[in-house]
């Protein structure tokens, strides 16, 4: 009795282990020299292990953007912010989604982004 006990015992423990050790979930805090209300974003999203995967920062028409990237196979998203957190678009496993009064697109973004460099996260 007491050893199936025990050996259930352990093999929780070790099935709690390897959950936690995959979850994805990036570790640190969001670098200071992004915009503050960016690192609220990444602060926010973090919590959640399939919401935010990585942050990019890339040069897009003269101005720096940042790339969001989340979720899990088979749904992901991807969402482009400006430095004031304005959402220029967003992607996801389904559809895309461009605010009013932006001009970005995704094709536009990926033909005419430079420099890109992993800022928070994982790739």
């Amino acid at each position: 009795m007491k050893k199936r006990r025990l050996l259930r015992i352990t093999l929780s423990a070790a099935l709690l282990l390897v959950l936690f050790s995959f979850s994805g979930k990036p570790a640190g805090d969001p670098p200071a020299d992004i915009p503050r209300c960016l690192q609220k974003r990444i602060k926010k999203k973090s919590k959640c292990s399939v919401c935010l995967k990585s942050v990019y920062k890339y040069e897009y028409n003269g101005e720096d953007v940042y790339l969001f990237e989340g979720g899990a196979s088979p749904v992901y998203t991807m969402t482009l912010y400006d430095k004031q957190c304005r959402v220029l678009w967003e992607v996801n496993s389904a559809s895309e989604k461009q605010p009013e009064g932006t001009s970005a697109t995704v094709q536009d973004f990926m033909e005419k982004r430079k420099e890109g460099k992993l800022v928070w996260g994982s790739r």
